[in-house]
């Protein structure tokens, strides 16, 4: 009984459906492009949030770096007066 009820209203639809009506199919075709779109736009972002942790991670790495060599900068001696000038 629910089949012949969904049938009738395909029939229905299809019959009082305008002609430039899009079809079942071109509608699932449709989505999935949509669903590509989505997809692709999901992967960009992720993507950019990715290197941007990446980057700021290098950028924390380099001033802990620094720190370590301004720390113990009086260590060692400078080039100047290694070779002598």
């Amino acid at each position: 009984m629910a089949g012949f009820r969904h049938n009738n209203q395909h029939l229905a639809k299809n019959l009082f459906g305008s002609p430039s009506a899009i079809d079942d199919g071109e509608k699932i075709d449709s989505l999935s492009e949509c669903d590509q779109l989505q997809v692709e736009e999901n992967t960009q972002l992720l993507a950019r949030n990715a290197k941007k942790e990446i980057h700021e991670k290098r950028l924390e790495d380099l001033k802990k770096q620094l720190d370590y060599l301004t720390e113990t900068n009086w260590k060692y001696k400078t080039a100047d007066a290694l070779i002598g000038l």
